[in-house]
């Protein structure tokens, strides 16, 4: 039982401190998903995030839902403990977010940061740009 609780605190705090975003569907377990209506906020941050890159997006276009969980398929903590992920975007129109943070605002700006500049990569030149609205 203290082994699954470790286990649990490790995963959950890793849940928290991860705030890149996974891009690869292939490279991510996703369970529970379900789709959801964007609230209202959501395009409030996502224009907040074409503003910063002054490149515009299609933020009608995005199919936005929601997981349970979302837990890497090969990478681990040194205990051996899948990574956690708040979000990842399957491109071109495909967002999904981790339920607990459907109203984290960096989670659906950092993600809207993939969509607009329709790149996977955290290394895309202009992804940095925004970086104070997205972490």
């Amino acid at each position: 039982m203290i082994r699954w609780l470790c286990a649990f605190a490790m995963l959950t705090a890793m849940a928290c401190s991860c705030a890149t975003s996974p891009t690869a569907s292939d490279d991510w377990i996703v369970m529970g998903r379900y789709y959801i209506e964007a609230p209202p906020e959501y395009e409030e941050w996502y224009a907040q995030v074409e503003e910063c890159l002054g490149q515009r997006g299609l933020f009608e276009a995005v199919q936005w839902y929601a997981a349970s969980e979302i837990v890497s398929r090969f990478h681990t903590n040194f205990e051996g403990i899948p990574l956690a992920a708040h979000g990842i975007i399957v491109l071109p129109n495909t967002i999904v977010i981790r339920r607990r943070d459907l109203r984290r605002a960096t989670t659906i700006r950092h993600e809207s940061v993939h969509h607009i500049l329709q790149d996977l990569s955290h290394d895309h030149p202009r992804f940095s740009i925004c970086s104070e609205l997205t972490y």
